[in-house]
């Protein structure tokens, strides 16, 4: 797969641990069917035979879709050739947002080390020991970043962790529906 840039950019949000995210869980109420999907799964370390058919499964699922979505947020890029996307399951949600525009994804990206902006999107992990870089997904509507404060950052559970608190939310204040769709993955999911 190949980054070539949309042009979207998404709204950015950055709040501590355990902070309340009003605004933010309002916009998802944009979206024209009180559903939403929390998809998971695996990333960085997916095998190619893992990823086969991977985003053309999903896309035709969810065909006709106006719900939200609540995923990881990120991408991931070989740091030798920062063109090339590392496929997971983090992409998809933007293609289903491509297929179906009545829906909204919302990102939710824990703030694991010291954000960095480069010229090829806003790092939030780059670990030694991966061929690969994380960013910031530049194709969502809404890019949660959480963190326990300024100078400390949190762990990759913080992203689940957030993402069932937005859904516990709009499941007991606005009546909503929630599905959790996990495919692949390792111990956070």
């Amino acid at each position: 797969m190949n980054s070539s840039y949309s042009g979207m950019t998404p709204s950015l949000y950055v709040k501590r641990r355990g902070e309340q995210t009003t605004k933010l869980e309002l916009s998802i109420t944009r979206a024209k069917q009180r559903h939403i999907v929390r998809l998971t799964g695996g990333c960085g370390y997916m095998s190619a035979g893992d990823t086969a058919g991977l985003y053309e499964l999903f896309t035709k699922a969810f065909r006709g879709f106006e719900g939200a979505i609540l995923f990881g947020g990120t991408r991931m890029l070989q740091k030798d050739d920062v063109e090339v996307i590392v496929p997971g399951i983090t992409e998809i949600a933007p293609l289903i947002r491509q297929t179906c525009p009545g829906s909204v994804i919302l990102g939710v990206v824990p703030k694991s080390e010291d954000l960095r902006l480069t010229q090829y999107g806003l790092v939030v992990s780059d670990e030694v020991r991966n061929d690969y870089l994380t960013i910031v997904h530049p194709e969502q509507d809404q890019c949660l970043i959480v963190q326990q404060s300024a100078d400390e950052g949190v762990d990759w559970d913080a992203e689940w962790q957030e993402c069932l608190r937005i859904i516990g939310d709009l499941r007991q204040f606005a009546q909503w529906q929630s599905v959790l769709v996990a495919y692949n993955g390792g111990s956070v999911t």
